[in-house]
């Protein structure tokens, strides 16, 4: 079955949508180690199909190895089904089973939970102000840190010194290939499968007191420490050439851009004003729609951020879906309230000229 989620994962296809929201987090978790240049429809029904079914099994199943329980789902490269026609394999096949073999062989010395994993990282650092960038680290050497065993890890966690040590390597390259994990804290923090993690949080404690307290810790996360997942529509270059060129001054040297570095940079700089207005990195996270749809397709006369004349489209009927909205595949209704097209606040950003029409 097909659930609609937000704008970030559109869908998350489950085998039982009645799982324990511990159990939706991790087969979450685990479908986003296979979300890398595949068609989204693919990964998040075939791929989080069968993912559900494995993490189903590995729950109630105590006498069988990971490597086993995983295993009866493959043939050669392919996860197959044994309740649907679904099959998947990951483009990286080989480094995202490794990715997915570790993270289970952790999780057993947590109950089999990521929530209580990441629960963990919080009852130990809580008063610390880099908690969400804390948390982040923990679930990168989770999953992603190949170079650790599963040994490594838990030494590690279980060990400040140690952990403080890769916390300041983490804090290095927190912009450099972390798209799925900075994708999952986005999902958790701010998208749609928040409210569900926060209900995970709920399912671990008996004591009502110390679970608003970890939901409160939880709600309160410094989300602007989330960075923006560097995916291929956020590092297009029609983005530094023409859409940020007035904001960002860039050596012509640079031979690779990174927007998630540059929207870090930027929003440094303008931090108390920034988040003022709501404004943190992840925002910029919607890429994914606007590329493809404008900047792909050479769409300036209709474009947000162009100079033209975008208040044709605006009915101005609050309550009624926006036109320019629609065009990117995003269904918001009007508010009629300090809306930035019809004020004309966005035009004349892009420095891309639009094509003349016939």
């Amino acid at each position: 079955m097909l659930k609609k989620q937000d704008n970030w994962t559109p869908f998350i296809a489950l085998r039982d949508s009645s799982s324990p929201p511990s159990q939706k987090i991790l087969t979450h978790w685990l479908t986003y180690i296979m979300d890398r240049q595949m068609p989204v429809f693919k990964v998040w029904h075939d791929g989080a199909l069968i993912i559900s079914e494995i993490v189903e099994d590995y729950l109630k199943e105590n006498r069988k190895g990971v490597e086993e329980i995983v295993a009866e789902y493959k043939k050669g490269k392919y996860l197959i089904s044994k309740k649907s026609q679904a099959k998947f394999v990951p483009r990286y096949y080989n480094q995202d089973y490794a990715c997915l073999l570790k993270t289970l062989k952790v999780l057993k010395s947590y109950e089999k939970n990521l929530v209580l994993y990441t629960l963990n990282i919080i009852n130990t650092y809580e008063n610390r102000e880099d908690l969400l960038l804390r948390i982040a680290a923990a679930l990168w050497l989770l999953t992603y840190a190949l170079t650790k065993t599963e040994k490594d890890v838990l030494a590690i966690m279980n060990n400040e010194s140690l952990f403080e040590r890769e916390l300041i390597r983490f804090k290095q390259m927190t912009t450099e290939g972390k798209k799925r994990l900075w994708c999952c804290l986005r999902d958790y923090t701010l998208g749609s499968f928040s409210d569900i993690f926060v209900r995970a949080i709920e399912e671990i404690y008996e004591n009502k007191l110390d679970a608003n307290k970890m939901t409160s810790l939880w709600r309160n996360l410094r989300v602007e420490q989330i960075e923006l997942p560097g995916d291929v529509w956020n590092n297009n270059l029609k983005i530094k050439n023409y859409l940020l060129a007035k904001a960002v001054s860039f050596n012509e040297k640079t031979k690779r851009w990174n927007m998630p570095k540059v929207i870090r940079y930027l929003f440094e700089n303008l931090k108390a004003e920034a988040l003022s207005l709501g404004f943190y990195p992840v925002r910029f996270d919607v890429t994914f729609l606007f590329v493809p749809n404008m900047c792909e397709k050479g769409m300036c006369e209709l474009c947000l951020f162009s100079n033209n004349d975008m208040q044709c489209l605006c009915p101005a009927l609050e309550g009624k879906y926006c036109p320019p909205l629609l065009l990117l595949g995003a269904a918001v209704k009007c508010r009629d309230q300090s809306c930035v097209v019809r004020e004309g606040l966005s035009q004349g950003i892009c420095l891309r000229i639009p094509r003349l029409l016939s």
